[in-house]
């Protein structure tokens, strides 16, 4: 090979070489770009999403707040409709609409105690109330009062003493002459079963019943989880002693924060 050939070959060589050396480069420089893109792209992605996932909880947001505007709207127009009732039922000096405006006032007003308070001041009030109607208002503000008194003992929401067991043997008002002997039974049955715990027999009054958290329509047993144990014993004396004929207490575990792990209610409705 002579010289010409050497320079040549060592050129071609020297250009072979940079062409891959160029290529390398746009290679690197293309896989760059495209995971730059690639990047991007999942970003993009994860943004719509993001924003897609804002736009739904706008859209939940939204609708809760129409439902709650229609909430308070509706609430607002059964105030008035319960208001004209009891303006009716004593401008028109009748009983029987007296009546059903004291059921109407403390069933569907049974979590508002304030307006509920307004309309029987109103039916109080009234000259033309019908006196059996006013002794039944009276009646149940008096065991409402009566019921309120015996939660609030020891400054404890329920008056219960963290150092001994405490069952309260509710009897309901409103099946109240098969609920009150039922009641004494059971009563009578846990204090001889459960000496040294604290029995209670109380009154269940119609409109506490109606409140949300009550609302016992059968024979139940309540009871948080740590008492279930003494809540089937219970049970099973109560059954064994066949105090009701028909329904037996039924088991029912609390997880209200109120309620306290030494408590147990008893509510008696029927047989």
């Amino acid at each position: 090979m002579d010289e010409k050939d050497e320079v040549k070959g060592g050129w071609l060589s020297d250009l072979f070489s940079v062409k891959n050396i160029i290529l390398t480069l746009l290679a690197v420089l293309t896989a760059l770009n495209t995971y730059r893109t690639q990047v991007t792209q999942n970003k993009l992605d994860i943004a719509q999403k993001q924003l897609d996932t804002t736009q739904s909880r706008l859209k939940i947001q939204s609708i809760a707040l129409d439902n709650l505007l229609k909430k308070k709207e509706f609430e607002s127009n059964l105030r008035f409709k319960i208001y004209d009732e009891v303006k009716e039922a004593v401008i028109k000096k009748d009983k029987q609409l007296q009546d059903v405006a004291v059921v109407i006032v403390n069933e569907m007003l049974s979590d508002d105690s304030s307006f509920r308070s307004n309309m029987n001041k109103i039916l109080l009030g009234s000259p033309f109330t019908d006196t059996a109607v006013r002794t039944s208002i009276l009646k149940t503000q008096i065991a409402e009062s009566e019921f309120s008194k015996k939660s609030s003992l020891s400054g404890d929401s329920l008056g219960i003493d963290s150092t001994k067991l405490t069952i309260d043997v509710f009897y309901l008002q409103d099946i109240l002459q098969e609920s009150v002997t039922r009641a004494e039974k059971v009563y009578q049955e846990l204090k001889k079963k459960y000496p040294d715990a604290v029995i209670r027999k109380r009154l269940l009054p119609r409109s506490i019943n109606a409140q949300s958290g009550y609302r016992v329509g059968s024979n139940q047993i309540r009871f948080k989880d740590s008492q279930q144990s003494l809540a089937m014993e219970i049970q099973i004396l109560i059954t064994d002693k066949k105090i009701f004929k028909l329904e037996q207490l039924q088991l029912h575990p609390v997880r209200s924060r109120r309620s306290p792990s030494n408590y147990i209610s008893i509510f008696v409705r029927n047989m």
